[in-house]
């Protein structure tokens, strides 16, 4: 007795089209999670930048005067651009030691983290640098931004 192998019909089986949308499926689903992760730290990336000006209002205020014991908003001139991310922006600190806090808002994250960049800089070259921490977790973050 002859055994026929392949689909007289010429198509596909059932079990091959089963086996096919099941890879898709776990496709799909690691795609939604990249996607997700990329949303949240878009966001926070962007809230991030919020900061760049009151990087710049605490570099010149500095340059300025550095013997500035109490660095604040109203002190340094800085408010809050416009954001869908940011909810505030804090600076503290001091000239040698200034600090900026950002709360973030609107994340997609059950908690959006606080970010906290520090400053400092050099006397002789008057070359200012800053370092970045989180409180959430480091997917969620720009790499610059790690705990």
């Amino acid at each position: 007795m002859n055994r026929l192998t392949t689909n007289p019909f010429g198509g596909f089986t059932l079990i091959a089209l089963i086996i096919i949308l099941a890879v898709i499926s776990v496709v799909l689903m690691g795609a939604q999670s990249w996607y997700a992760n990329h949303t949240i730290r878009t966001k926070i990336a962007e809230a991030l930048s919020t900061a760049d000006s009151a990087k710049t209002a605490i570099t010149i205020t500095c340059t300025e005067d550095p013997s500035i014991a109490a660095l604040n908003n109203n002190l340094v001139g800085y408010n809050l651009p416009t954001s869908l991310y940011a909810k505030s922006v804090t600076l503290s600190g001091s000239c040698t030691s200034p600090i900026i806090t950002v709360l973030t808002i609107n994340t997609g994250l059950i908690i959006d983290p606080t970010l906290t960049i520090t400053g400092g800089n050099s006397v002789e070259n008057a070359l200012w640098s800053w370092t970045c921490a989180s409180d959430g977790l480091d997917i969620h973050v720009p790499n610059t931004c790690h705990t």
